[in-house]
């Protein structure tokens, strides 16, 4: 899956066809609501948005080392304005695709609040290994990552780890 466009959209589908198989309603949205791919209305009533960030990697290894971190399962490029999304109605949905393993998806459904704080956390990180002034504007300056680890890794700070967020989907539910 070269085009990336076909990998956000192959997502955002396997993640409703999962929410229809439990039972969940749920829709994709469509071009005007921004940072919202799925609305899920559950039948207590309550509403949930989701934002879903695909990656269709070759998962051969089965992890990817990261230069002044570690081994991690995957990560997804964020932006800035993540950093400051904090909304209890909002949950990411990170979606892995393995083209090379029958297209084998894994999902990750994580609190809005869990990603700003690690995204920024992170990109304070980089900023420290790699020497930059904290602030200061570079080129690409804007680009974050949010990373799933392993449980059994040690990391430089707190990171998300798979046993926290594979197929929880409860939290939608909610």
């Amino acid at each position: 899956m070269s085009n990336t466009n076909y990998s956000s959209l192959a997502g955002e589908f396997s993640v409703l066809s999962r929410l229809a198989l439990l039972e969940v309603d749920a829709g994709l949205t469509l071009g005007n609501t921004k940072g919202v791919d799925i609305l899920v209305s559950n039948p207590n009533g309550n509403l949930k948005r989701l934002e879903v960030k695909t990656k269709a990697v070759h998962t051969i290894k089965g992890y990817r080392e990261i230069a002044h971190f570690g081994k991690i399962l995957c990560e997804w490029q964020m932006g800035k304005v993540h950093e400051s999304i904090i909304d209890d109605k909002l949950l990411y949905c990170f979606v892995l695709i393995d083209p090379n393993n029958d297209f084998a998806t894994q999902y990750f459904i994580v609190p809005s609040k869990v990603v700003a704080e690690y995204v920024k956390t992170e990109h304070e990180y980089w900023e420290q290994e790699t020497g930059k002034i904290p602030g200061q504007e570079y080129s690409g300056s804007d680009m974050r990552m949010f990373r799933i680890g392993f449980d059994t890794e040690v990391y430089p700070i707190p990171t998300p780890r798979i046993s926290e967020y594979s197929n929880n989907w409860d939290l939608i539910k909610q």
